[in-house]
Protein backbone atom coordinates (compact mmCIF):
# COMPACT_ATOMS: atom_id res chain seq x y z
CA UNK A 1 0.00 0.00 0.00
CA UNK A 2 1.34 3.32 -0.90
CA UNK A 3 1.75 6.15 1.86
CA UNK A 4 0.02 9.59 0.67
CA UNK A 5 2.33 12.34 1.04
CA UNK A 6 0.54 14.79 4.05
CA UNK A 7 0.42 18.71 3.17
CA UNK A 8 3.93 19.70 4.10
CA UNK A 9 5.64 17.32 1.97
CA UNK A 10 3.44 18.56 -1.41
CA UNK A 11 4.75 21.78 -0.48
CA UNK A 12 8.39 21.58 0.27
CA UNK A 13 8.22 19.03 -3.21
CA UNK A 14 6.71 22.50 -5.04
CA UNK A 15 9.13 24.91 -3.30
CA UNK A 16 11.90 22.86 -3.88
CA UNK A 17 10.70 22.72 -7.93
CA UNK A 18 10.19 26.16 -7.86
CA UNK A 19 14.08 26.85 -6.58
CA UNK A 20 15.14 24.46 -9.63
CA UNK A 21 13.41 26.69 -12.03
CA UNK A 22 14.83 29.52 -11.03
CA UNK A 23 18.38 28.18 -10.67
CA UNK A 24 18.22 26.95 -14.26
CA UNK A 25 16.20 30.36 -15.45
CA UNK A 26 19.35 32.13 -13.50
CA UNK A 27 21.48 29.95 -15.23
CA UNK A 28 20.52 30.02 -19.19
CA UNK A 29 22.87 31.29 -21.40
CA UNK A 30 21.55 34.94 -22.98
CA UNK A 31 21.98 34.63 -26.81
CA UNK A 32 24.76 37.29 -28.08
CA UNK A 33 27.40 36.87 -30.92
CA UNK A 34 30.07 36.46 -28.70
CA UNK A 35 28.78 32.54 -27.45
CA UNK A 36 28.97 31.83 -31.39
CA UNK A 37 32.76 31.69 -31.56
CA UNK A 38 34.81 29.03 -33.03
CA UNK A 39 38.90 28.61 -31.82
CA UNK A 40 40.02 31.53 -33.53
CA UNK A 41 37.74 34.07 -32.23
CA UNK A 42 35.51 34.78 -35.52
CA UNK A 43 31.58 34.09 -35.73
CA UNK A 44 30.17 30.78 -37.33
CA UNK A 45 27.05 31.83 -38.22
CA UNK A 46 24.42 28.28 -38.26
CA UNK A 47 25.13 28.30 -42.15
CA UNK A 48 28.67 27.46 -41.55
CA UNK A 49 29.85 30.66 -43.56
CA UNK A 50 31.93 33.28 -41.51
CA UNK A 51 29.57 36.20 -42.02
CA UNK A 52 29.61 38.05 -38.55
CA UNK A 53 26.77 40.59 -40.04
CA UNK A 54 24.12 37.59 -40.70
CA UNK A 55 25.15 36.30 -37.27
CA UNK A 56 24.89 39.44 -35.50
CA UNK A 57 21.02 39.80 -37.60
CA UNK A 58 19.60 36.58 -36.54
CA UNK A 59 20.95 37.08 -33.16
CA UNK A 60 18.61 40.37 -32.59
CA UNK A 61 16.03 38.98 -34.72
CA UNK A 62 15.92 36.13 -32.04
CA UNK A 63 15.68 38.66 -29.33
CA UNK A 64 13.46 40.90 -30.73
CA UNK A 65 11.13 37.64 -31.02
CA UNK A 66 11.76 36.93 -27.70
CA UNK A 67 10.96 40.26 -26.55
CA UNK A 68 7.61 40.42 -28.62
CA UNK A 69 6.80 36.88 -26.65
CA UNK A 70 7.75 37.91 -23.28
CA UNK A 71 5.12 41.16 -23.54
CA UNK A 72 2.58 39.44 -25.05
CA UNK A 73 2.54 36.77 -22.64
CA UNK A 74 3.13 39.21 -19.84
CA UNK A 75 -0.71 41.35 -21.47
CA UNK A 76 -2.01 37.30 -21.76
CA UNK A 77 -1.47 37.03 -17.93
CA UNK A 78 -2.77 40.30 -16.98
CA UNK A 79 -5.65 40.15 -18.75
CA UNK A 80 -6.53 36.42 -17.95
CA UNK A 81 -5.60 37.92 -13.81
CA UNK A 82 -7.87 40.29 -14.01
CA UNK A 83 -10.82 38.26 -15.42
CA UNK A 84 -10.47 35.58 -12.34
CA UNK A 85 -10.13 38.86 -9.65
CA UNK A 86 -13.59 40.08 -11.13
CA UNK A 87 -14.98 36.87 -11.09
CA UNK A 88 -13.43 35.92 -7.43
CA UNK A 89 -14.75 39.85 -6.30
CA UNK A 90 -18.40 39.29 -7.66
CA UNK A 91 -18.42 35.97 -5.72
CA UNK A 92 -17.44 37.17 -3.25
CA UNK A 93 -19.81 40.11 -2.83
CA UNK A 94 -22.30 37.57 -3.81
CA UNK A 95 -21.28 35.67 -0.09
CA UNK A 96 -21.56 38.31 1.94
CA UNK A 97 -24.53 39.90 0.16
CA UNK A 98 -26.73 36.33 1.10
CA UNK A 99 -25.53 35.86 4.76
CA UNK A 100 -28.91 34.86 6.81
CA UNK A 101 -28.97 38.75 8.14
CA UNK A 102 -28.68 40.37 4.71
CA UNK A 103 -30.03 38.33 2.64
CA UNK A 104 -34.47 38.57 2.93
CA UNK A 105 -33.21 42.11 3.59
CA UNK A 106 -31.74 42.92 0.20
CA UNK A 107 -32.01 40.35 -2.40
CA UNK A 108 -34.89 38.51 -3.65
CA UNK A 109 -34.17 34.34 -4.90
CA UNK A 110 -34.37 35.68 -8.36
CA UNK A 111 -31.73 38.19 -8.26
CA UNK A 112 -29.55 35.49 -6.71
CA UNK A 113 -29.91 33.33 -9.04
CA UNK A 114 -29.51 36.09 -11.98
CA UNK A 115 -26.28 36.86 -9.97
CA UNK A 116 -25.34 32.90 -9.77
CA UNK A 117 -25.77 32.42 -13.53
CA UNK A 118 -23.83 35.79 -15.05
CA UNK A 119 -21.11 34.27 -12.78
CA UNK A 120 -21.00 30.67 -14.03
CA UNK A 121 -21.75 32.21 -17.85
CA UNK A 122 -18.95 34.11 -17.34
CA UNK A 123 -16.93 30.93 -15.78
CA UNK A 124 -18.26 28.73 -18.44
CA UNK A 125 -17.20 31.30 -21.22
CA UNK A 126 -13.04 31.20 -19.93
CA UNK A 127 -13.05 27.63 -19.73
CA UNK A 128 -14.38 27.80 -23.79
CA UNK A 129 -12.18 29.97 -24.31
CA UNK A 130 -8.99 28.38 -22.72
CA UNK A 131 -10.24 25.29 -24.17
CA UNK A 132 -9.83 26.62 -27.85
CA UNK A 133 -6.71 28.23 -27.26
CA UNK A 134 -4.75 25.32 -25.92
CA UNK A 135 -6.25 23.13 -28.94
CA UNK A 136 -4.90 25.57 -31.36
CA UNK A 137 -1.49 25.10 -30.19
CA UNK A 138 -1.21 21.64 -29.64
CA UNK A 139 -2.67 21.81 -33.55
CA UNK A 140 0.00 24.41 -34.26
CA UNK A 141 3.02 22.56 -32.47
CA UNK A 142 3.80 19.98 -34.79
CA UNK A 143 4.24 22.26 -37.37
CA UNK A 144 6.14 25.00 -35.40
CA UNK A 145 8.20 21.90 -34.30
CA UNK A 146 8.89 20.78 -38.01
CA UNK A 147 9.88 24.20 -39.33
CA UNK A 148 12.34 25.11 -36.25
CA UNK A 149 14.12 21.49 -37.12
CA UNK A 150 14.16 22.55 -40.34
CA UNK A 151 15.36 26.01 -40.08
CA UNK A 152 17.71 24.67 -37.23
CA UNK A 153 19.54 22.03 -39.52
Amino acid sequence: MTKMKSHTALLCEITRLRAQQKYLEANQIKISPNNFCNDSGSHVSSTGSNEPNELVNTINEINNLKGQHETETDKFRLKTRNIATDICREVKQLREDTKPEKCLENLSIDAIRARIISINTRIDALRTKNTNEIKALQNQYPYLEKEAQISFY
